[in-house]
């Protein structure tokens, strides 16, 4: 139970974390879902409101960590995830009064009074992208090696059947047959997310972006250093839940007792590889707010599309050929949910978690 309590700890803190760095993650020029011209980024209201939910992120989020650590070491599982979970949902909760707040606030005093809507595109983005990090790929194809190096050296000396679980008290009580897709079962998972976290790097810099027309030229620049700062990240992040997977298969192929060390390496090592994603989002985009926006010229502002946004998180428009679109509030796309395409799509993500539980909980 000591080892469950670590790593539901660990779960929690980075829970935390990733709710406090959440608003860093809007784009330039966008609080809580709305949009909102230069001079009124750092408005009173908004402050006002990124305090509000900081404070409420910590004070949800040390509650549920004390609940969820204490219901594991109890051996009730399920309150620890709920637990989890109602922490989440808290997040969305605090983002949504602050986005009704804000966007009352601008709508109220007329923010946008002076500036005439305006489109703007830069086609380099899609025609000239940055390059793919091939290089940050490496790690992670040379841990798939040595993991399936280790395994191949392992194998014939693998037991009739392998331990797949321990109970509290230390002792197996889940067993499979040893044979080559269960002994390299871990190996599989190396590649099937390798595959699947590099083709996510390449959409960062070539995705669709929505470019500010007050300042279009530095809104280009931040959408490239962020494209390819993400892009990195993210295969950092496949190198780290790779060596957690090589820790796990270590454990498997070794059958020598609990899992527990195991277990906590890499949840340690997927963790770093997470806050990396978290850390080079929040920093990028916090860099960007930094930078003071050019002056001059006529004031202009993006088009009025907040009508096609359901709390600044849902965005459906039909008329909208786009299937991805920028999120307002997080880092990455969102889908188009005017398009039917989007609910398949959607009802496919669901399915495949939803089918994995009960084939298990069948098998």
């Amino acid at each position: 139970m000591i080892t469950a309590a670590v790593l539901q700890l660990i779960v929690s803190l980075v829970l935390i974390v990733v709710g406090l760095v959440l608003p860093a993650w809007s784009p330039v020029g966008m609080a809580f879902g709305v949009r909102l011209p230069a001079e009124r980024v750092a408005a009173p209201i908004v402050q006002a409101w990124r305090r509000t939910y900081r404070i409420g992120v910590l004070a949800f989020g040390c509650v549920v960590m004390v609940v969820s650590v204490v219901a594991t070491v109890e051996g009730l599982a399920t309150l620890a995830v709920l637990a989890s979970a109602a922490l989440a949902m808290s997040y969305f909760l605090l983002y949504y009064l602050a986005h009704r707040a804000v966007l009352a606030a601008r709508h109220r005093e007329d923010w946008y009074a002076d500036a005439h809507p305006s489109v703007t595109a830069d086609t380099s983005l899609r025609t000239d992208p940055e390059r793919y990090p091939w290089s940050w790929l490496l790690p992670s194809l040379l841990v798939i090696v040595i993991t399936a190096g280790y395994g191949a050296t392992s194998y014939r000396d693998l037991p009739e059947r392998l331990v797949l679980h321990y109970d509290a008290n230390g002792e197996a009580d889940r067993f499979i047959d040893t044979a080559v897709w269960s002994a390299f079962a871990p190996v599989l998972a190396q590649v099937c997310l390798t595959v699947v976290i590099a083709l996510l790097a390449a959409l960062p810099q070539r995705a669709p972006a929505a470019l500010d027309p007050a300042d279009p030229q530095r809104a280009a620049a931040v959408q490239r250093s962020f494209g390819a700062a993400l892009s990195r990240a993210l295969l950092f992040l496949t190198a780290a839940a790779n060596l957690g997977l090589f820790f796990i298969a270590q454990q498997l192929w070794r059958q020598n007792g609990t899992a527990d060390v195991a277990a906590v390496v890499a949840t340690l090592a997927t963790t770093v590889g997470v806050l990396a994603v978290v850390g080079t989002a929040a920093y990028v985009g916090g860099s960007a707010r930094r930078e003071p926006p050019a002056g001059g010229g006529d004031p202009t502002r993006m088009r009025d599309d907040e009508a096609h946004w359901r709390g600044g998180l849902l965005y459906v428009n039909r008329e909208d050929p786009a299937l991805l679109v920028p999120k307002r509030f997080g880092v990455g796309w969102t889908l188009n949910f005017g398009r039917p395409v989007a609910w398949v799509v959607l009802a496919v993500i669901v399915a495949i978690p939803v089918l994995t539980t009960v084939l298990t909980t069948l098998g």
